[in-house]
């Protein structure tokens, strides 16, 4: 949402000194230099081309071993380190929802800045669809430094220019230009989230990927809580230092990852082609490999395939809390718009920090119960595994439950309405759906914390984890379409018959809709068997 500016925060004089020219002129330097490191290190990285090529070669004896073999118990210190690029990217994905793209949108296309807003929207999941393809060229990366290290930093690097592109192609106002740039930083972002997957199953023991599951959803909401913050602690900031803060968050967590994550040599593996997953001998031609990279057996890997519903029905939920702005205006009437998008920002805060506080002391708990001694128990990954699609079940049925809490508490309200002043309503029954939220969110980061897990124990092939976990982005994909399309439809039928906006109907309708595909989460899920 847009945060309008407050004069009683003060902007820092070393903010203040720096002109729009001057910061341009910054930003356009630091593009060039990220596309200067990207080409630079596309060089450098450049894949070896033999079998056993560079094996071996700027090694340590504490570097993990890539292939079949199970790698040494971590630190919980390390595992958080591992899954630490998801802070970046809840941070870039929360600020960029939460400021940036509605800013952008009324700044490049004033005149229909809705319609932008959509677009762009529509760009960054259409994005997501290169999750198993990226996934697919981390698995096959053959070099020195591992799988996951070098197209890390080579995308990392690209992300890193664009980024400050977006911010030159903005003040120029190149609007055109700015939207197919900021078309492919998204793509980056998931090839980037992709790659970093699957370090865990590299490098991550089976009995501690429970609590690496856990540390990668606390992770992201981290990071969501951290823009919330950011947001409101620079308000009175230009926005477009925006775009140098996401850049620098990226560049510090990949310097500390990539220290972390010790792979070894990928260049002795066998080449792509000899570890193709596909069972038919002689195809050729990239349409056919394409579909190979898209496709994997589902009756085969049947518990997989499960979580991936799991995960469609989860995001077709989420969809649901973009109408959180139309419902506080049609709730609360007659208040400036200001206060409803204030209104809206303090909801999704108080979901995100509950569930970041969730995720982390479930976090915690797992920390306790992956001792050494329980490392070396053959019963440990089942027993992982359960508690995982425990946290999985019951996060959801948890949503399922507080999703019914803006039904009740808006019906409530809604029948208030016609009695008292919109300032009065709000005064009273925010503070209660505030902390209805809160309650929601804990249930969030359970469900977030099992999901992630669970996706790392079922995973059907581990040579070709990144490819598999890249699945996850097209079940985004989908769900946002299906969901969006789903809610829209709903709130218009039974919403019809406002003098403005939509009747309170509506808004049930689509709050149920979400406690239902909870519900199923928890349903669907019980289909998933974690002994193996």
């Amino acid at each position: 949402m847009i945060r309008r500016l407050q004069e009683d925060v003060l902007v820092p004089e070393v903010v203040a000194s720096v002109g729009p020219d001057q910061a341009f002129v910054v930003a356009l330097v630091c593009a060039c230099l990220g596309f200067l490191a990207f080409l630079a290190l596309a060089v450098a990285l450049r894949p070896s081309q033999e079998q056993g090529e560079a094996s071996g070669v700027g090694l340590e004896e504490d570097e993990e071993l890539v292939g079949d073999e199970q790698p040494t118990a971590r630190s919980p210190v390390a595992i958080w380190t591992i899954t630490a690029l998801n802070v970046p990217y809840g941070f870039a994905l929360a600020v960029q929802g939460l400021m940036v793209a509605p800013l952008e949108a009324e700044r490049l296309w004033p005149e229909s800045h809705s319609a932008a807003l959509g677009a762009m929207a529509a760009f960054a999941g259409a994005a997501q669809l290169i999750g198993p393809q990226a996934g697919h060229w981390s698995d096959t990366y053959r070099s020195s430094l591992g799988r996951r290290r070098p197209l890390l930093l080579l995308s990392v690097a690209l992300t890193v220019s664009l980024t400050f592109s977006l911010w030159c192609l903005s003040v120029k106002q190149l609007r055109y230009i700015y939207l197919a740039v900021f078309f492919l930083q998204q793509m980056l972002w998931n090839v980037i989230l992709s790659t970093s997957a699957g370090l865990v199953p590299d490098l991550v023991p089976t009995a501690q990927q429970d609590f690496a599951g856990g540390s990668s959803a606390a992770n992201v909401l981290l990071g969501a809580v951290a823009a919330f913050a950011y947001v409101h602690l620079t308000k009175n900031w230009d926005y477009h230092l925006i775009y140098g803060t996401m850049s620098l968050l990226l560049l510090f967590f990949t310097v500390a990852v990539c220290a972390t994550a010790r792979e070894k040599s990928s260049a002795q593996l066998p080449s792509s082609d000899e570890n193709s997953s596909s069972d038919d001998e002689g195809r050729s031609g990239w349409l056919c490999s394409l579909r190979d990279h898209y496709t994997f057996d589902c009756a085969r890997y049947r518990d997989y395939s499960t979580l991936l519903v799991t995960k469609t029905l989860y995001t077709m939920s989420v969809v649901v809390k973009a109408f959180l702005l139309f419902f506080v205006q049609d709730l609360f009437k007659s208040l400036p718009n200001a206060r409803y998008e204030d209104m809206v920002s303090e909801m999704a805060a108080t979901a995100e920090v509950s569930a970041a506080l969730s995720a982390l002391g479930l976090m915690l708990w797992l920390t306790r119960t992956t001792s050494a001694s329980k490392l070396v128990a053959a019963s440990a990954p089942a027993s992982g595994n359960k508690r995982s699609l425990l946290c999985l079940r019951g996060g959801a049925s948890w949503m399922a439950l507080m999703w019914l809490g803006p039904v009740i508490l808006g019906g409530l309200a809604n029948a208030q309405s016609p009695t008292t002043d919109s300032k009065t309503l709000a005064s009273i029954w925010l503070p209660r759906m505030l902390v209805g939220l809160g309650i929601w969110g804990i249930g969030q980061g359970v469900y977030l914390a099992g999901d992630q897990a669970l996706a790392f124990a079922l995973l059907p092939d581990k040579s070709q984890a990144s490819r598999y976990l890249g699945f996850s982005s097209l079940c985004t994909c989908v769900g946002s379409i299906i969901g969006g399309a789903v809610a829209a439809a709903l709130l218009a039928i039974f919403g019809a018959g406002a003098s403005t906006g939509y009747s309170f109907p509506g808004y049930a309708a689509i709050f149920i809709f979400a406690s239902i595909l909870s519900a199923s989460i928890s349903i669907v899920g019980a289909g998933i068997h974690v002994e193996r």
